[in-house]
């Protein structure tokens, strides 16, 4: 299943994958019934998420209580950000000359990897792996692995009871 709010993407995913489904939506409203995810997986998007929390607690409300959610991000403000300035930001200011590209990364950007993983383990128990290196620091790698599954939150609403209300 493939979310995006970028028609032209979910027609080019349908394109490569004729079996898969596109949905055409927004992360901080998921058309999923509450309690039915049992796996999740989710690679360079958190760090696009401009109603991160929202999203969050959509990605809760929709999981089982024995989930498992791997999510990958790039490490925002740390390596990543080496690898911006050497390659990125030429490649981008050669082809568009007229366009900020500070600006443009930054609009597009809006979540570093240590908000991602903070605003997660509000709801998830989080398990990092880091990549290309071992050594756990956002500063010295490139992407970050986040193992998440769901805690049991005393007093939240029960999800499974809870639908969406976007």
């Amino acid at each position: 299943i493939g979310i995006d709010r970028n028609m032209a993407r979910l027609e080019k995913l349908v394109g490569k994958y004729p079996e898969a489904t596109a949905i055409y939506g927004d992360a901080s409203c998921l058309p999923f019934r509450s309690g039915t995810l049992k796996y999740v997986f989710s690679s360079n998007i958190f760090e696009h998420i401009w109603r991160l929390h929202d999203a969050i607690l959509e990605l809760y409300r929709c999981t089982t209580e024995d989930n498992q959610t791997t999510i990958v991000i790039p490490t925002e403000g740390g390596l990543w950000n080496i690898g911006r300035e050497l390659i990125s930001k030429p490649r981008f200011t050669k082809r568009h000359r007229d366009i900020d590209f500070e600006f443009i990364s930054h609009v597009e950007h809006c979540n570093e990897a240590r908000q991602v993983v903070r605003s997660l383990e509000a709801l998830f128990h989080v398990k990092r792996r880091y990549w290309p290196m071992a050594l756990p620091s956002v500063m010295f790698n490139i992407y970050v692995e986040l193992y998440c599954t769901r805690k049991n939150i005393q007093g939240l609403v029960n999800p499974g009871k809870m639908e969406a209300v976007c």
